[in-house]
């Protein structure tokens, strides 16, 4: 059954080291998160997620203009983001492999989300939500991303921060 993604709820996001010391957070604002469980066999569901790259925020401006420039996302020539499940593998205790195809600057690489499924609830309005948290680190070499030609200070590894509310339909 396909699940609604409840964007209010939810965060797709990363974390990167700055001169190798501090972590910078950051995330986007326009995801679409396409979700259909296989609730008797998850291993039998499927993900399709599309990320505008211009969305991107770490609610600081200066730094977002740079990040979405030619030396990081170039989101002018790279609008979209996206990541689609070729298959899912059980881990144990509600953790999964999410294996698929990630696409970051015009490149697709296989990526393996670890995954766990947190469970169900009924909320106020006695709709049934579901929550799925991946992580995921990249390398941003692997993308063409290799940072300003006159200061090199984000991190190589990318920590991809994946938590999303799902509605029932």
């Amino acid at each position: 059954m396909a699940w609604r993604y409840d964007g209010p709820h939810s965060r797709v996001g990363f974390i990167v080291k700055h001169f190798g010391i501090t972590l910078v957070h950051g995330h986007f604002r326009d995801v679409e998160v396409n979700m259909d469980f296989n609730e008797q066999d998850m291993t039998r569901s499927n993900v399709d997620v599309t990320i505008q790259a211009g969305s991107f925020t770490t609610d600081v401006e200066r730094r977002d203009f740079h990040t979405r420039g030619e030396h990081y996302l170039d989101t002018e020539k790279f609008p979209t983001i996206s990541f689609k499940s070729t298959r899912i593998e059980p881990l144990g205790d509600d953790r999964y492999a999410v294996i698929g195809d990630f696409t970051l600057r015009g490149i697709t690489r296989e990526l393996s989300l670890d995954t766990t499924y947190a469970g169900e609830a009924i909320d106020a309005h006695e709709t049934r939500i579901k929550a799925v948290a991946g992580r995921a680190t990249i390398k941003k070499s692997d993308f063409g991303i290799h940072g300003s030609p006159v200061e090199n200070n984000i991190g190589e590894d990318i920590q991809l921060v994946i938590d999303v509310e799902l509605r029932e339909p």
